[in-house]
């Protein structure tokens, strides 16, 4: 299947919002519920929509993560584990 049919099938399946419980943000990134580096295939079943918020969270690691401003209600939240120095 061409990578952008895919695309454009997983936004309409997730109807154009981040499938983070509870964030209705825009879709903005495109990811592997499997991850590709750990064999997760390209496919419909394992792509997800995400908004650039919930994106970053699972990109980073913890330990560079201090503050992330929330995408759905605008507050701020301390990632777990990391001291603010």
């Amino acid at each position: 299947m061409e990578i952008q049919v895919l695309a454009d099938l997983i936004r309409s399946r997730d109807r154009g919002r981040c499938t983070e419980p509870h964030c209705d943000a825009p879709i903005q990134h495109l990811d592997h519920l499997h991850r590709w580096s750990e064999g997760g295939a390209t496919t419909l079943d394992n792509g997800v929509g995400k908004c650039t918020f919930h994106n970053l969270v699972r990109e980073s690691p913890t330990d560079a993560v201090y503050l992330y401003r929330s995408c759905y209600v605008g507050i701020v939240i301390p990632v777990r584990g990391v001291e603010k120095s």
